[in-house]
């Protein structure tokens, strides 16, 4: 898209990402990435991720491109988008306990799974008791599906990282915290199964602060938020804790006059299907 007139500047529309950026400048988005490794400290981790003006800066300015950022002029198209919200933990812990909770539904996804155990990864737009619509992205915890857990980090919004009250930190819980910290995600955690009697919120926190973690009751900045996703104890408190997270650390005005992005997070080949 070339400025009439200016033929020799770029126009940059808002919401960019790696991959339209080369097709922009007629370059390879895989060089350009490496720009912005090189040349940033911000953690960008596929061509789809959306850019920072200050990385296409940079990148424009190495590639000795002159650009314009173009801003869209018609603030009514702009509307509030739910919050993409990624469930994740170590196995068994009420991952997808925790989303029946917050779907309210009677058909229990977790019932469904092998051995109750999630093996795939899922999304879901839901429309939560208190009236407000976030849309879940639900990961296995298994070890064996370490590749799952990663794709459902890279687009999403924020985690939710649930931890038993009663078996505290495992594996997978310093798996996801590490991936977190890698990619600069907001965190919650949500200790489940408080209603058990050997449930220990406080070791909990103790055992997260030892992994760097450190939570508001202990003086830090991590949302902990004591649940029982079977019983549905404070579900809805995590759901507020959820939206306040998003309204501070989250851009959710999106222009819906624009074309819309599509991101495939699971996918398979059916070989009979040519």
């Amino acid at each position: 898209m070339i400025i009439p007139g200016e033929e020799d500047v770029i126009k940059i529309p808002p919401n960019i990402n790696t991959w339209q950026l080369g097709k922009l400048l007629d370059e390879d988005p895989m060089h350009l990435l490496t720009i912005i490794h090189e040349q940033t400290n911000e953690i960008i981790t596929d061509e789809f991720q959306i850019l920072s003006q200050e990385a296409i800066d940079l990148v424009c300015l190495e590639l000795e491109q002159e650009i314009e950022f173009v801003e869209a002029s018609d603030k009514s198209h702009f509307k509030k988008r739910p919050p993409v919200v990624t469930i994740m933990g170590h196995v068994d812990h009420g991952k997808t306990t925790l989303l029946d909770a917050f779907r309210s539904s009677k058909d229990s996804l977790a019932e469904q799974e092998f051995g109750l155990i999630t093996q795939t990864i899922g999304a879901f737009s839901i429309k939560t008791e208190l009236g407000h619509n976030i849309t879940f992205i639900d990961t296995p915890g298994h070890e064996a599906f370490q590749n799952l857990r990663a794709r459902g980090a890279k687009v999403t919004d924020m985690v939710i990282l649930v931890i038993s009250a009663v078996e505290s930190v495992q594996r997978q819980t310093i798996e996801v915290i590490e991936m977190v910290n890698s990619l600069h995600i907001p965190l919650i955690v949500a200790i489940n199964k408080i209603d058990r009697e050997e449930a220990d919120v406080e070791a909990v926190m103790f055992d997260l602060e030892s992994q760097g973690v450190v939570a508001e009751d202990l003086g830090g900045n991590v949302v902990c938020v004591p649940i029982s996703a079977k019983e549905k104890v404070n579900i809805n408190l995590l759901e507020e804790k959820i939206l306040k997270l998003a309204d501070k650390k989250i851009s959710l005005m999106e222009d819906h006059s624009m074309a819309a992005q599509c991101i495939t997070i699971e996918s398979n080949v059916d070989e009979k299907s040519g």
